[in-house]
C-alpha cells in the first residue's frame, strides 16, 4: 500500500516508513523494555493477535533478549503488555510504561 501511494507522488510520513507502519506507539513500549530488562533474559510479550508483526518485531527489536508469545508466560523472567493500563497501586510487580506495562516474575 505504501509503495502504490508513493508511486502516486503521495507523501508518507516518517512513522508510516518504519517497520512500526502497524502502530507507532509500539516502538517506545519496546524500547522502554530494552532499557529496563537484562540482556539475558526471556520475555514473554502479550500483544494483539493482529497484525502479527508485534511478536515478529518484539522479537527483533529485543534481541538477544529470548522473545516467547502469549500462552508461555511461565517461561519468562519478565512479561511486557501492551497494550496494557494498569491502575495505580494495584499490582506491585508491574511497572508502568509507554503504552502498557512490564511485569517481573520472581
Amino acid at each position: 500500500r505504501l509503495v502504490w501511494r508513493s508511486l502516486a507522488g503521495e507523501t508518507v510520513t516518517d512513522a508510516e516508513r518504519t517497520g512500526f507502519w502497524f502502530d507507532p506507539a509500539y516502538e517506545a513500549f519496546l524500547d522502554e523494555v530494552r532499557r529496563r530488562t537484562p540482556k539475558d533474559v526471556t520475555i514473554a510479550i502479550v500483544v494483539p493477535s493482529w497484525p502479527d508483526v508485534y511478536v515478529y518485531q518484539a522479537a527483533y527489536q529485543l534481541a538477544p533478549r529470548r522473545v516467547v508469545e502469549r500462552g508461555r508466560e511461565n517461561e519468562a523472567t519478565f512479561v511486557a503488555a501492551y497494550p496494557y493500563q494498569a491502575l495505580a497501586g494495584t499490582n506491585p510487580e508491574a511497572t508502568a510504561i509507554a503504552g502498557g506495562a512490564l511485569f517481573h516474575r520472581r
